[in-house]
């Protein structure tokens, strides 16, 4: 585990796959510890629960984390997003509910906008190829005016 708290957050910032992964492993290996020790049932039982908890959170960050930058990359490409709330109130079937209550998009969602905002970074991409090739076509024409004159 990492102990400088400073550094733990920094890198789970800007390395939220790997610090959930080595967090998982050492939640992992704590339960283990447990279950391999001498303990009574109960104790086996509330260090699942914890690990199971512990996890939940884990997987719950991840996908907030997940969704925040699929949603910050739709806006940048002006791809529809839709409503974390029905109209009656209720959560729009778009969007899941962790177990603390914040929303973040599901899979079919998540995927759907992917694939939006692809179509968007192929069309840039085509636009800027399209006006570069003409640019590099009328300086070609262009030389080969002025080498004839």
């Amino acid at each position: 585990m990492i102990k400088n708290k400073r550094f733990r957050k920094w890198y789970s910032v800007h390395f939220p796959y790997k610090y959930a992964k080595k967090m998982e492993d050492e939640i992992n290996n704590d339960f283990l510890e447990v279950k391999n020790s001498n303990a009574t049932r109960e104790e086996i039982y509330e260090a699942k629960y914890e690990r199971d908890f512990n996890l939940r959170e884990i997987f719950d960050t991840l996908n907030e984390h997940y969704s925040d930058e699929i949603i910050l990359k739709a806006k940048k490409y002006g791809c529809p997003v839709p409503h974390r709330y029905n109209s009656d109130g209720s959560i729009h079937e778009a969007w899941e509910e962790s177990a603390w209550g914040t929303l973040y998009l599901s899979d079919e969602s998540r995927y759907d906008l992917k694939m939006r905002i692809r179509e968007e970074e192929k069309w840039k991409r085509e636009r800027i190829s399209f006006f570069s090739s003409l640019i590099f076509g009328l300086l070609g024409l262009l030389v080969g005016v002025l080498s004839q004159i």
